[in-house]
């Protein structure tokens, strides 16, 4: 949706650091290529590389494919069964305890850029020392890009006070979205008129009429990667927005 009213370009290398408004926290941009992965870490005041070798796109990106999004869909009980071997291994070819010994030891919170299948892994679940995980030693952020990064650092502030409203399970086979929407209207005091629940009442038109009622939206329900062409993918799952970006939807 936003996809068509944002003009996206490039960012410079001091607009990135820019971004980094403390001394603790350090970007991690990835990117694979035909034979290797690269992890640049980016702080306020420095740039390393850090290099995964032989972790290219035919090895490791095709790997992540057939060992976590195909098992995923065709068989969850698997997928599950075999979560600690394969986030060990994503371990071992990110080279993760070696990127934190050489370029992360004053660091305390990541922001992550993935790059194609890595966008489907919880980095916060890889595993770093016996029964110590990536989460217990740094706050972690996800970010498709750091063009998005900046956007949300320069969108308008909210207006106060701020109405929140509920978009959860539009196609009534995400139970675990309703507990979450329950949890979020707990801790927000959201009425049950800003929540819209279940495909009956999640339709296109009351979506609309919501998103003009309300100036902190948040949708919790299925999305669709699409690696072939990333600006139709739906990215729609567990994101915040603000009123005004949406009325033209």
């Amino acid at each position: 949706m936003l996809a068509g009213q944002i003009q996206v370009e490039a960012l410079t290398f001091e607009q990135i650091q820019n971004l980094i408004d403390r001394p603790i926290t350090a970007v991690l941009s990835i990117f694979t290529t035909n034979t290797d992965t690269y992890i640049f870490v980016v702080r306020h005041n420095q740039l390393t590389l850090h290099t995964c070798p032989e972790q290219g796109l035919g090895t490791f990106q095709n790997w992540i494919a057939e060992n976590w999004s195909k098992p995923y869909v065709k068989d969850t009980d698997q997928w599950k069964s075999q979560l600690p071997i394969v986030l060990e291994n994503l371990a071992q070819g990110l080279q993760i305890r070696e990127l934190i010994e050489e370029n992360l030891q004053d660091i305390e919170e990541l922001i992550i850029v993935p790059h194609l299948f890595l966008h489907q892994i919880p980095f916060a679940a890889l595993p770093i020392d016996d029964g110590e995980y990536l989460s217990d030693r740094f706050l972690i952020r996800y970010i498709p890009s750091c063009q998005i990064l900046q956007f949300c650092q320069n969108r308008p502030t909210v207006p106060e006070p701020l109405i929140y409203g509920i978009v959860e399970n539009a196609t009534d086979d995400l139970p675990c979205a309703g507990f979450e929407g329950a949890q979020l209207s707990e801790l927000f005091g959201i009425s049950d008129e800003n929540r819209l629940k279940g495909s009956q009442q999640a339709t296109v038109e009351n979506f609309r009429q919501l998103a003009k009622a309300v100036n902190m939206l948040h949708c919790s329900h299925h999305a669709t990667s699409r690696l072939d062409d990333p600006l139709h993918s739906t990215q729609n799952c567990c994101w915040q927005m603000v009123r005004s970006r949406w009325v033209n939807c």
